[in-house]
């Protein structure tokens, strides 16, 4: 190896190293909400199909932080019979205070034949 082919590869690990520390002290900075001041999580996420026809899907989002949520959105993907992921929906939840739970109920509007929901993700709003 001579000397170029040993400085172009000096560089890019230099290059490589500033990248690592860049994102690493952007990840250290707190860029997500995994914090224990809001701390959200959904238990007992339910599809329902009653008889009439009408299809919802319910659960319960539990605050287990510190502050208050003033306004939270539960991202839902939902499933086909044979658990593809076909579409997916949202709920908007309001006024959790801290170390509560708030129950929500949210009508599927897909046209497609549900089978089953998921939570993909909770969005703070506020």
């Amino acid at each position: 190896m001579d000397w170029t082919e040993r400085i172009r590869l000096t560089s890019v690990r230099s290059a490589s190293a500033g990248v690592l520390l860049v994102l690493s002290i952007a990840l250290a900075g707190g860029c997500g909400t995994n914090d224990s001041k809001t701390a959200l999580r959904v238990e007992d996420l339910d599809f329902k199909l009653l008889p009439g026809g009408a299809r919802f899907v319910s659960g319960t989002v539990h605050n287990d932080g510190t502050l208050p949520v003033n306004a939270a959105q539960v991202q839902i993907s939902l499933f086909d019979d044979k658990n593809r992921r076909v579409d997916a929906m949202h709920a908007v939840i309001r006024d959790v205070p801290a170390g509560s739970s708030v129950v929500f109920r949210e009508a599927v509007q897909s046209e497609l034949a549900i089978n089953g929901a998921r939570v993909k993700s909770i969005i703070l709003i506020d």
